[in-house]
């Protein structure tokens, strides 16, 4: 039963405007939480084969210099360290993947990550990893080729975390999208009440009124 069902005497378009504010918040919580999960998982698999492959870069270039450089050896190596915790924690990150974001959502309002969430900011970030690693073959090839390659292949990944970042935005819109086809979660955005939603409310409210109170100042000055 809706919550317009459930408040006789309310007409049924007042019920659902006073309900749209609160659907809109859970929504945009599920799908931020959705969307936070996939990016952590895109971004550390990205960073770890953009290290491993620095590492493989400089690592060879150490071995191929005369006589071995052991500084760019020890980089690679700690490169290919860091690399490996990262994939690691993108293993790790799986596990969040399989939680129910709905049950997550009870616990706490999910913070707004830091992510491409337009395809202008996606393609920016990976025209600047490619500008980056291009910069930086032309300054190294000429030391070790295969060291300017590495750090190429690492700035091409870092790049991709953008369009990574986008990808996940919009394949958590499309889960729940697909998921509110199903009654029963339809049934939950539709009576659930978790603490944080009150004062997130409270928040846009007073965000609302603050928007508008800048618009009338800005037109009466303007007049």
């Amino acid at each position: 039963m809706s919550a317009a069902e459930d408040r006789p005497g309310v007409p049924v378009d007042a019920a659902a405007a006073e309900q749209a504010p609160r659907t809109r918040l859970l929504h945009a919580a599920t799908t931020e939480l959705m969307a936070a999960r996939l990016t952590t998982f895109f971004t550390a698999g990205l960073l770890a084969v953009a290290l491993l492959g620095a590492a493989v870069g400089a690592g060879a270039g150490a071995l191929r210099a005369q006589p071995r450089d052991l500084v760019l050896l020890f980089a690679a190596t700690t490169m290919a360290l860091v690399g490996c915790a990262a994939g690691i924690f993108a293993l790790v990150s799986l596990r969040a993947l399989r939680r129910d974001a709905l049950t997550d959502l009870q616990h706490g309002r999910p913070p707004r990550a830091r992510r491409a969430r337009t395809p202008a900011a996606a393609w920016t970030a990976l025209a600047c990893g490619i500008a980056a690693g291009a910069v930086l073959v032309a300054l190294l090839w000429a030391q070790s080729a295969p060291l300017a390659l590495g750090v190429a292949w690492a700035g091409l990944c870092a790049g991709a975390i953008g369009p990574a970042g986008l990808a996940a935005q919009r394949r958590a819109e499309a889960a729940l999208a697909a998921a509110l086809d199903d009654p029963g979660v339809r049934d939950w955005f539709a009576q659930a009440a978790p603490g944080w939603l009150h004062a997130a409310l409270d928040d846009e409210a007073e965000a609302a009124r603050s928007r508008r109170r800048r618009q009338r100042r800005l037109f009466g000055a303007s007049d």
